[in-house]
């Protein structure tokens, strides 16, 4: 995708680079949501030319959003990878939770499951969108349509085991699923040296979100009968009422805004033990 301040065309790394798509800006706001919605006509056009610029041997689409690539396919007449890195085919919004995991993704039980949720997806929709039933049809129109894409592909790669069972379980072929986790600069993290520190320091990185857990981390920091010292650091609805749980209850807990990648290193190395408190089923650990 294309920003304000990036060329249309670079090499980095001897690697060409196009940015010719639209998007919106931030995913976890409502209008920026409405800004992605020509994504998909900006990503069949940018395809569409780099195709008549250049022949590909195949066309890896490395996110779900980027699934709708595969309209072109006949076109194109390439092989296409499907990068399969959320549960976007899952579940309308998503976000697979405890409740809905063994339901069937239904528009009926979706409904259901949003008068349980307070957001769709990582958004914090207002009520007016949350509970309105056109925008649950469009929701899972969206989805039926992801689905439909997906099935399209010569092959699929799942970032985590979770993922590549989930697409075995809805009965894509064992021989073309394969498993390759995300890509990690395993030097930034092997190079720093592990030091063991007393009391012991907790860490969480991630959204302030309520599916992520961050709050059910100080409920049990709470119950916890031992020195200890605690980071948090993200973004997010809930980092008031984090902040004011830890004022609350006197614990020894810093919430921090959220981390340049460049730094995780640096804070990883600095605690004993990493906490990932979610209550839904992920992808990946984020």
């Amino acid at each position: 995708s294309w920003f304000k301040g990036l060329k249309q065309e670079e090499v980095l790394d001897g690697i060409q680079f196009h940015w010719l798509l639209k998007t919106g800006k931030n995913p976890r706001s409502f209008f920026s949501s409405i800004g992605r919605l020509s994504y998909t006509k900006s990503l069949e056009r940018g395809l569409a030319q780099l195709a008549e610029q250049h022949s590909f041997d195949l066309i890896h689409c490395m996110n779900m959003t980027s699934l709708h690539a595969i309209v072109l396919k006949k076109r194109i007449k390439t092989p296409f990878i499907a990068h399969v890195n959320s549960p976007l085919f899952l579940w309308p919004s998503g976000v697979l939770t405890t409740e809905n995991m063994e339901m069937e993704p239904t528009l009926r039980n979706f409904a259901k499951d949003q008068f349980r949720s307070k957001q769709i997806g990582r958004l914090q929709y207002p009520a007016f969108v949350r509970y309105n039933p056109a925008a649950w049809w469009m929701i899972q129109r969206r989805f039926e349509t992801l689905n439909k894409d997906l099935k399209q592909f010569d092959a699929w790669i799942g970032i985590s085991p979770f993922m590549t069972e989930q697409l075995l379980k809805q009965k894509y072929p064992k021989k073309k699923v394969h498993l390759l986790p995300n890509i990690v600069p395993l030097q930034d993290f092997l190079s720093l040296p592990f030091v063991q520190h007393a009391p012991p320091h907790i860490l969480y990185v991630g959204q302030y979100e309520q599916y992520k857990g961050p709050h059910i981390l100080l409920e049990a920091l709470v119950q916890l009968a031992m020195p200890y010292r605690c980071s948090f650091y993200g973004t997010g609805s809930m980092q008031l009422s984090l902040q004011q749980f830890v004022t609350q209850h006197r614990l020894n807990v810093h919430i921090y805004p959220e981390l340049p990648y460049s730094k995780i290193p640096a804070v990883l190395e600095a605690h004993d033990i990493v906490v990932f408190p979610s209550l839904v089923a992920e992808a990946f650990g984020r």
